[in-house]
């Protein structure tokens, strides 16, 4: 009977080591996620920049012609 405990005992700890693991790779995506989403919105923010800079030179142009 003490083996079956012990044996249901291991069990429980892998268990336990095994959710604490999928919490902590959830954790990880979540992260990974937002300095990805962060990053996309800095790349989108220079591009729009530079889009503008486009068209005051382009209007630039225009009136000097």
């Amino acid at each position: 009977m003490q083996a079956a405990g012990k044996t249901k005992e291991a069990q429980d700890l892998q268990n336990a080591m095994q959710t604490q693991i999928a919490l902590l790779n959830a954790d990880k995506i979540k992260m990974d996620i937002a300095r990805n989403s962060e990053e996309l919105a800095d790349r989108k923010a220079e591009k729009q920049q530079e889009l503008l800079r486009m068209k005051r030179r382009h209007l630039k142009n225009l009136n000097l012609d």
